[in-house]
């Protein structure tokens, strides 16, 4: 139950006051949970980026090993990166 002075607020104002502060509630995390989702995506495309170079050259160097290592990193940054694109990937 809310108790207000009629005579300070009227009832669409008071309304109008309350629908603004619960989309603001909703909308802060919502904001706070992009910022995360594109700073781990922004990690991924880099570290693909990286790691694909890389293996990349170690390849044509020969060396298998790190070849080996590189091309692990790269999947696991694709992993990241698909796994924070899911829902765009299942429509």
């Amino acid at each position: 139950m809310v108790f207000f002075d009629h005579g300070q607020v009227s009832p669409a104002e008071l309304e109008r006051r309350v629908e603004q502060a619960v989309d603001a509630a909703l909308a802060a995390p919502r904001k706070a949970r992009r910022s995360i989702h594109n700073r781990l995506n922004r990690a991924a495309k880099i570290g693909m980026l990286g790691s694909l170079g890389a293996s990349l050259a170690l390849a044509a160097t020969g060396n298998k090993r790190w070849h080996a290592v590189t091309g692990g990193v790269f999947v696991a940054c694709l992993g990241v990166h698909l796994g924070l694109h899911r829902k765009a990937l299942l429509r």
